[in-house]
């Protein structure tokens, strides 16, 4: 008994032992990675800030993330770059490319069932929502749960509702990517879980991130601090959701002008973050991948502060003078004979280059573009588009103006039917158009075809009978004058 108990007892203290070493151990390795980690990050200020090579241009601050950009949505142009066209991982951020095929492909109301799949596609130490298998919700409280509290059970049970697996799922994404105009991406998963072969750009990103911000719901979901969603199989039990992001409002770094923002993060992408805040005019989207905490949220309030401050969007149509945009009679009218005419020409008034606050719009050079590749700035849809006017500051790309046959239409909803203080769109139904004066062109023509008409009465009046006396006086003539007039027969 006495061997037994002392045989217990050492093995208590052994693994008692072996606990406290681990315990001692452990947290050691831990501030040593942190340690690492921010002098990596201080490592990576030291990158050279492609913009700042920019002529004429603000200089951009240094960050400690490996790639970022600072992008005017409205204008498209590139504000801030630092290695904007490095491929890293984007981590939790991927769901907002997830929540665009969620709201393309899905009504708010529909049901969903969580697989054992969807369940077993994440680990307990990934950020989820605890759902088990067979619980249902529906794709707005799938939506909030992927929003605000990235869970990443619920990524995997929509992208298994809308393609029946996460490999068709992957393809769908990899498609609405080309789609939107990303060089540089290749998605595998919808949550953003590590893989290697799951990759994208800031600058494409960007991109992603512009499309997302068009829908009010999305924006409203990823500026929303808590959710509650109740079970569907428990009574009276529900779970709450709680976002990381301390860009929102009562949080460490609120930022008043934000419209949005998502956060991500992996033990390979480091901290990631795509924001939107629009001020004075703008919408900037900034983007940082594999950053360290928390100064993802500080590296974007700085790009947004240098964005707001150095730079201002400035109306094309009011300033441009090198091309003619009002078209003179009889081509321009608001009606005719025949009711409403189709449009020949329109351009969207509200269109804007973005440039230093210091530069002046005469400053600029401009080209007409007729290759209209969607994949470069043009990430629009137009209907039967001529050409595009693209402008350029010191040979930096500021913004661009379409030239199309019929009038623009968007079927997104703009950024600017948010409730904000400032009217900013990423479209606009202001189009000036140029239209066929069927009237006008009618009248004209009588104009001339009656004076015509005129001088042929004219003519047969007089001309024709002048000449028929002349005629009948030649005979006449010529009667009197023949040597046979006197004969008779």
């Amino acid at each position: 008994m006495k061997n037994m108990t002392k045989k217990i007892t050492l093995t208590f203290i052994s693994f008692f032992s072996i606990i406290l070493l681990f315990g001692f151990l452990f947290p050691l390795q831990v501030v040593a990675s942190s340690e690492e980690m921010l002098a990596e990050m201080e490592t990576r200020k030291e990158l050279p800030v492609q913009s700042n090579e920019f002529m004429n241009w603000p200089i951009g601050p240094q960050i400690g993330a490996q790639g970022a950009i600072l992008f005017e949505a409205n204008s498209n142009t590139i504000l801030y770059s630092k290695n904007c066209n490095e491929r890293l991982y984007p981590a939790s951020t991927t769901k907002i490319l997830t929540s665009i095929l969620i709201m393309e492909n899905c009504n708010l109301d529909e049901v969903i069932t969580f697989s054992k799949e969807a369940i077993d596609s994440i680990s307990w130490d990934d950020s989820n929502m605890g759902a088990s298998i067979g619980d249902q919700i529906t794709v707005e409280q799938a939506l909030y749960a992927i929003l605000v509290g990235s869970a990443n059970e619920a990524a995997y049970a929509m992208a298994e509702y809308i393609s029946g697996d996460i490999d068709s799922f992957a393809i769908l994404m990899n498609e609405k990517a080309k789609e939107l105009g990303c060089l540089n991406s290749h998605f595998s998963n919808p949550s953003g879980l590590h893989n290697d072969s799951h990759y994208t750009t800031a600058y494409d990103l960007s991109l992603i991130a512009k499309e997302f911000f068009k829908y009010d719901f999305l924006c409203k979901l990823s500026s929303t601090y808590s959710y509650e969603i109740f079970s569907s199989t428990a009574e009276n039990d529900s779970s709450f959701l709680y976002t990381k992001n301390k860009l929102l409002s009562n949080r460490e770094y609120a930022y008043p002008d934000l419209v949005g923002s998502k956060t991500g993060y992996t033990s390979l992408a480091r901290q990631t973050l795509v924001s939107c805040a629009q001020k004075n005019g703008m919408s900037l989207i900034c983007v940082v991948l594999r950053d360290e905490a928390p100064y993802q949220f500080e590296d974007t309030i700085s790009l947004f502060d240098y964005g707001f401050s150095n730079f201002t969007n400035i109306s094309i149509a009011e300033n441009e003078t090198n091309y003619q945009f009002s078209f003179s009679e009889p081509f321009q009218c608001d009606y005719s004979v025949f009711g409403d005419t189709t449009p020949l020409v329109t351009y969207d008034s509200q269109y804007n280059v973005t440039l230093p606050i210091s530069a002046n719009f005469s400053n600029l050079n401009s080209e007409i573009d007729l290759n209209l590749d969607s994949g470069n700035y043009y990430n629009r849809s137009f209907s039967n588009t001529l050409a595009h006017i693209t402008y350029y500051y010191y040979g930096t790309y500021v913004g661009y103006l379409p030239i199309n046959f019929e009038k623009v239409v968007s079927n997104k909803t703009a950024l600017s039917n948010l409730n904000t203080t400032e009217d900013v769109t990423f479209f606009s139904d202001n189009s000036n158009v140029c239209y066929i004066q069927l009237k006008k062109i009618f009248f004209i023509i009588l104009l001339i075809f009656i004076p015509l008409l005129f001088l042929s009465y004219l003519k047969t009046l007089f001309f024709n009978t002048y000449i028929s006396k002349k005629r009948t006086h030649y005979k006449h003539k010529r009667k009197s004058s023949s040597p046979y007039k006197s004969i008779k027969f």
